[in-house]
């Protein structure tokens, strides 16, 4: 279990949490999810962003592989919720310099391409591919993609308390023609702390309505007046298999450059 210190600011956001949920809980009327799935986005955009991770892979019999990265991520425009966002792996050896980039557009599909130092080149990926799993992780390629709103069909499920937070409990169902067609998931169930306008826990379910997957997030901090994951936990049921994200050396707004979030620069890191 993570012990999380809070700040005075996130301690007054939860409580927060409780002030904005009794009214529903009250009245009967949830808030529009939409609008609370659109907060959670504009929290999490930032200018510009930077993290190192730590990966931990752990298969069925317990035995663990692990990993080292960077991500970096922008926003395309300013005022633009759509972000470049480069996951840079470092280690082990094998996979030094791999990476997978990711150019969001609000008016037409994501652009996403993958580079393994193995190969010399880099690959893009199709959209009727963001369902593969990336680099042996329990992520898939849509996971490191913002969702379009409009793309989905959201309805308030329930309230419920999650590590001592009251959370909105959203339900999210594809139902773009080309979403439905491509993604690997038939819904998904995201708990949202409304105080601080971040999730904390989402399950996806498969086409056939089983449970596939399930993220737990590991703690929040706050850094430059936003909320992010300190880590996260993510276990896929039918493969018995979880990847633990840590997440440490973040800032916000430092700069990170625009060649960052180039062919180039995912090939040749420079």
């Amino acid at each position: 279990m993570t012990t999380v210190r809070w700040s005075r600011r996130a301690r007054r956001a939860v409580a927060a949490s409780a002030v904005l949920l009794a009214p529903w809980v009250a009245s009967g009327q949830p808030p529009n999810p939409g609008d609370v799935i659109r907060r959670v986005q504009r929290q999490d955009t930032a200018s510009d962003e930077q993290v190192q991770f730590l990966m931990q892979l752990i298969d069925a019999s317990g035995q663990v592989r692990e990993r080292t990265g960077t991500i970096y991520q922008r926003q395309v425009a300013p005022g633009s919720l759509d972000a470049m966002r480069l996951i840079r792996f470092h280690s082990p050896p094998d996979f030094q310099g791999s990476g997978v980039l990711t150019i969001e557009h609000s008016d037409r599909d994501n652009d996403q391409w993958l580079y393994l130092p193995a190969y010399h080149t880099t690959r893009r990926i199709a959209p009727a591919n963001r369902g593969d799993r990336y680099l042996g992780t329990d992520f898939l390629y849509e996971d490191i993609m913002r969702e379009k709103i409009e793309e989905y069909r959201y309805r308030t499920s329930r309230d419920d308390a999650l590590g001592g937070v009251r959370c909105l409990v959203l339900e999210a169902v594809p139902v773009a023609e080309r979403l439905v067609r491509e993604t690997a998931y038939g819904k998904k169930l995201i708990w949202v702390d409304a105080g601080r306008d971040v999730i904390l826990r989402v399950d996806y379910y498969d086409r056939s309505g089983g449970l596939l997957k399930r993220l737990t997030v590991m703690g929040i901090e706050e850094v430059s007046e936003k909320y992010r994951w300190r880590g996260a936990h993510v276990e896929d049921f039918g493969r018995r298999h979880v990847t633990v994200v840590h997440y440490h050396g973040r800032k916000i707004g430092a700069g990170v450059p625009e060649r960052t979030f180039t062919e180039q620069y995912l090939k040749r890191g420079h």
